[in-house]
């Protein structure tokens, strides 16, 4: 026998396609030559309109057929669009079952929708149920026993038959098992069984695992009453109070088959109940009720009206996924709280004033504009899991107004609350010229919270002075700014705002507030945390989707941190982030970005920070990072520890010496008399220095650097865009390949690759002795690092540089080429002339190799390093 949710599906078909009210036993017979419980309700729609019933379709068009269908099931002319929307799917027959169960299994709130959803649920109810259907309580006691001994979902008939008699007084619950029991179907399931197989039987079919040798002894001394041991394992689990954990999840897992068996709706509007426990509400008997535990296990999304200050209890809804709390009364709320259970639950309040005691996962609340925070008395209790606690602050966009009592509590996890819930007054008196400041806030409402989310926060302390001198004592407003927060009241090192502070005095700190640093959950709107300690240096974005216009601000307190650190744990673009440090007994010399979210990131460091040395970049998704201008003392920005993952890195600043000129000396032997003549020549032209070394992991890196940079690609198809690369400030490529990598210039606006294009002219290769000779003829100071370039190449005769692009070689411990393009095409070297080193390399190999041509415009204007053309 099929079940009853697909004898219901059946019904509401019928309705639509035959346009008339089904009968159960058509239905049956349907079954009994379709088996429709296996099938989809667009297969199901497929078999009726195959039948005599479903004639009046021929001749129809399809929009005229779906149009009647839709008639049928609405009770009112159809809606062309949506029509015409299921047309457009191509597939007829599912466009006809999408018009039935699209109302059938409609889980919105909307009141017409679900006034015809109710219209349709009882011309089901009517055709499957001769009788009246007695309460939920009969009900479910009968679908319980389907479920223990045929272990299958109740059908129609059995229901009404069963629960009426059983409504009826008839029989009594043991007397009804025993009934059930001897009927073919049940002798079928349970056969010969006996004893402890009987009860394992029964056991595991209630319980969902095998009863252990005490549950087994408790059960056997029943003896062989089999009807009193179907109906002792049932109301055991079903009515264990205060279980331990396993047995509750159990007990709400068996409430959730017994409400899916009855086709129980997962969505609900629900009230509180006059003395509180279960929510109240329509649903299931479109009359109002208390929700039974069962009726309360299915459901997945509910909007409760928190109408009096009474309990709701909600644990039974343990796969709960959404909850909309409205009303204004003080509702305490009880969701799920099991460690077998941990699903969280998507929270939106438009009711601040409520107790919510949270689930087991990861709960999102996220406080609508719709409730009223000035005054709001809530206090959210979260449990275990990552909860998050947010609100986007006033509508109004003025500083943030929230309730005294307003409290939360994060629990166990990493609990992340929005800073727009912490508010900030400052007092200041200023008593002939000498000032005082209290500052207080609400920190101390909000514990365990061990994240701050700094997206959307509005923030702005509200400030007053009061002034008493000879003229008497007067009180202003004193204006501060927005968006700013004040890490401080979490440290104790809070500061005045809009005027000078004086002596200050802090009165509230929290515990636990911030501890594991700060998060981004959405964009910043130019945001400025203020002194910020070494808690706040660590950051995770989990922002997901393009928030480029985000921005936010870290000043740090004087010698907080040396390491800052900064995790992707969403995607997409995250925006500026700006870090201010100071103090040189502890600097701020290491950012460390770990990307490990499931999509690439992209992030853009700002400012003028002098005290960042190092970038370290780990994980496992892709990441752009731009470095703007101000992170010029930087030296190294190392993704070795990216895997197959790329970097695409822009950096604006470079190194300030120690570049490809020196590079290649100081892999020469030359003796001491030539380093000597060459080490003044070299401090007076400032190329001595630092320079900023890149290193790339393995995945298809890319490149934009400026001069004084020395770059490792790592393994992948990597490629090198250059800003600049000139004998005074070049570039350094340490492990190109020619096989995979290719270079764009920017000053000669050419690309090298080994795809076709124009050769290279071979301007000679070079050795130590070489070298060493044209050191000791140098006739006179050189004028430039160019200048110098070309006497040590040999390069410095008229029309030296013969061709547009050349390359020449030094032969050293590692082999240092330097390609050449004449941008001003005077055929000598000099300042204008891009000259870009690559390291490692043979000269032979690369004159072989490497052509060159024109960068081809994309047609947004950027340079497409993908494609040449000849030159």
């Amino acid at each position: 026998m099929t079940s009853l949710s697909t004898q219901k599906e059946v019904g509401a078909l019928i309705i639509g396609i035959y346009g008339r009210q089904p009968t159960l036993a058509e239905i049956n017979q349907l079954d009994s030559q379709y088996d429709l419980g296996s099938l989809p309700p667009a297969y199901i729609a497929t078999v009726l309109m195959s039948q005599p019933d479903a004639d009046w379709m021929n001749g129809q068009s399809d929009f005229d057929i779906l149009s009647t269908v839709y008639s049928s099931i609405y009770q009112q002319p159809a809606d062309a669009d949506y029509i015409n929307s299921l047309l457009e799917m191509g597939h007829f027959n599912a466009a006809v079952a999408s018009v039935v169960m699209d109302l059938f299994n409609y889980l919105g709130d909307d009141p017409a929708l679900l006034a015809q959803q109710q219209t349709l649920e009882q011309q089901i109810d009517d055709a499957l149920f001769p009788n009246d259907l007695p309460g939920s309580l009969y009900q479910e006691q009968v679908a319980a026993v389907f479920l223990a001994v045929p272990e299958r979902a109740i059908d129609a008939g059995s229901l009404d038959h069963w629960s009426n008699t059983l409504a009826s007084g008839e029989m009594n619950y043991h007397q009804l098992i025993g009934a059930l029991l001897a009927t073919p179907e049940f002798q079928q399931q349970i056969g010969d069984l006996q004893g402890d197989a009987f009860i394992q039987h029964i056991y595991q079919a209630v319980h969902g695992r095998a009863a252990n040798a005490e549950q087994l002894a408790v059960y056997r001394e029943l003896g062989d009453d089999q009807a009193l041991i179907v109906q002792r394992v049932v109301e055991d689990l079903r009515g264990a109070d205060s279980p331990d954990a396993v047995t509750q999840h159990e007990q709400w897992q068996f409430a959730r088959d017994i409400g899916n068996s009855l086709t129980y709706k997962s969505t609900a509007s629900l009230s509180t109940s006059e003395d509180g426990g279960n929510a109240y509400g329509t649903v299931n008997s479109h009359s109002g009720h208390s929700l039974s535990d069962a009726e309360t296990a299915v459901l997945y999304r509910v909007f409760l009206d928190a109408d009096a200050a009474v309990s709701v209890d909600l644990s039974y809804a343990y796969q709960l996924s959404s909850l909309t709390v409205n009303g204004s009364s003080a509702a305490n709320i009880t969701l799920h709280n099991n460690q077998y259970v941990n699903y969280g639950v998507d929270i939106i309040l438009n009711n601040a004033n409520v107790t919510l005691n949270g689930a087991y996962g990861d709960d999102t609340l996220q406080i609508s504009a719709l409730a009223q925070l000035n005054d709001a008395s809530g206090n959210f209790l979260l449990n275990n899991g990552n909860d998050r606690l947010l609100w986007a602050g006033n509508g109004d966009g003025g500083a943030n107004q929230v309730g005294a009592e307003l409290s939360a509590d994060g629990g166990a996890g990493r609990d992340a609350l929005s800073a727009n819930l912490i508010v900030k007054s400052i007092a200041s008196i200023d008593l002939w010229g000498a000032r005082v400041t209290t500052i207080d806030s609400n920190v101390d409402n909000f514990r365990h919270f061990e994240q701050l989310d700094m997206a959307g926060y509005i923030g702005q302390a509200e400030a007053t002075l009061q002034r008493i001198n000879w003229s008497g004592s007067k009180t202003d407003s004193v204006a501060t700014q927005a968006h700013v927060f004040d890490y401080g009241l979490l440290t104790g090192n809070a500061t005045a705002e809009g005027s000078r502070g004086g002596y200050v005095i802090q009165h509230t700190l929290p515990e636990d507030l911030g501890s594991a640093g700060l998060l981004l959950s959405g964009k910043a709107d130019n945001v400025k945390v203020i002194n910020a300690s070494a808690a706040a240096g660590k950051l995770e974005i989990d922002s997901v989707g393009n928030q480029a216009d985000s921005l936010l601000q870290i000043d740090f307190l004087a010698n907080a941190l040396n390491r800052f650190e900064v995790l992707f744990s969403g995607g997409n673009n995250a925006g500026t982030l700006v870090l201010n440090s100071s103090g040189d007994d502890n600097p701020l010399s290491q950012i460390a970005i770990t990307t490990g979210a499931w999509r690439s990131g992209e992030l853009t460091l700002a400012g003028d920070n002098q005290q960042v040395r190092e970038i370290i970049l780990d994980g496992k998704a892709a990441l752009t990072l731009h470095l703007s201008d101000g992170y010029d003392n930087l030296a190294l920005v190392d993704a070795s520890a990216f895997d197959r993952n790329a970097l695409n890195l822009t950096a604006s600043d470079g190194g300030s010496g120690d570049g490809m000129l020196i590079q290649m000396l100081d892999l020469l032997p030359l003796s001491d008399s030539a380093q000597a003549a060459l080490a003044p020549i070299l401090t007076d032209l400032g190329l001595h220095g630092e320079q900023l070394l890149v290193r790339g992991g393995d995945g298809d890196d890319r490149f934009s650097v400026a001069g004084d940079t020395s770059l490792v690609g790592g393994g992948g198809n990597n490629s090198f865009s250059l800003q600049s690369s000139t004998a005074e400030s070049g570039v350094t490529l340490r492990d190109f390949s020619l096989s995979s990598g290719s270079i764009s210039d920017a000053l000669s606006n050419l690309r090298f690759s080994t795809q076709s294009g124009s050769a290279l002219t071979d301007y000679g290769v070079s050795d130590a002795q070489d070298i060493e000779a044209r050191i000791g003829v140098l006739s006179e100071q050189p004028l430039s690092a160019s200048a110098l370039l070309a006497a040590l190449l040999d390069l410095e005769q008229p029309g030296a540089l013969s061709a547009k692009v050349g390359i020449s070689s030094v032969l050293g411990e590692v082999s240092s080429s330097y390609l050449i393009v004449d941008n001003n095409d005077n055929q000598a070297l000099d300042a204008a002339d891009s000259v870009i080193m690559l390291q490692g390399l043979e000269h032979q190999a690369l004159l072989d190799g490497l052509h060159y041509a024109p960068q081809q415009l994309a047609i947004n204007g950027v340079a497409d390093p993908s494609s040449d053309l000849a030159a």
